[in-house]
């Protein structure tokens, strides 16, 4: 199809505010909303960009569910059901939900996520007031604890280090 045959497109423009309407102190009045509003009728709400987005984030986990309820193969079997790790065979007896050989790691997490908190906090306090020699003595106390106590660990878990 050549280019001057294909037919124009054409835009419906809400109309521009006149300067007698500035003059009122007014904002925009209603008839001069936009133009997609104007088009919309009543589903003018489906204009807004975070109406819009509030919508789909309630309906799409719904629409997802029911779609791979509906498409997704059910051959429920024994093996299906067992417990596994990606990339492992399935584990025959779980008797929990939850692996006791990763909770030493959970410990440890713990451990760091509090020792992080309170390291982000008195570095807030000693860049706020200062360094002064009480602050860099218990500093150093701190580090030096904090250093045995890693040997320690390192030497009651049978490694040497």
């Amino acid at each position: 199809m050549p280019l001057e045959s294909r037919p124009a497109l054409r835009l419906r423009v809400a109309p521009a505010p006149s300067a007698t309407d500035a003059d009122d102190g007014d904002k925009l009045s209603p008839e001069h909303g936009s133009a997609m509003a104007d088009q919309a009728g009543p589903l003018w709400f489906l204009w807004d960009p975070f109406i819009l987005y509030v919508i789909l984030v309630l309906l799409a986990p719904d629409v997802f569910y029911i779609v791979s309820w509906l498409i997704a193969p059910s051959r429920p079997s024994r093996v299906k059901r067992m417990a596994f790790e990606s990339g492992q065979a399935p584990i025959r007896s779980a008797l929990s939900s939850f692996p006791l050989e990763y909770f030493p790691y959970v410990i440890i997490y713990i451990a760091y996520a509090v020792v992080a908190v309170l390291v982000f906090f008195s570095l807030l306090s000693v860049l706020e007031a200062g360094v002064t020699p009480l602050t860099l003595t218990l500093l150093a106390v701190a580090a030096v604890i904090s250093v045995y106590a890693g040997s320690r660990l390192r030497v009651a878990s049978g490694r040497r280090g």
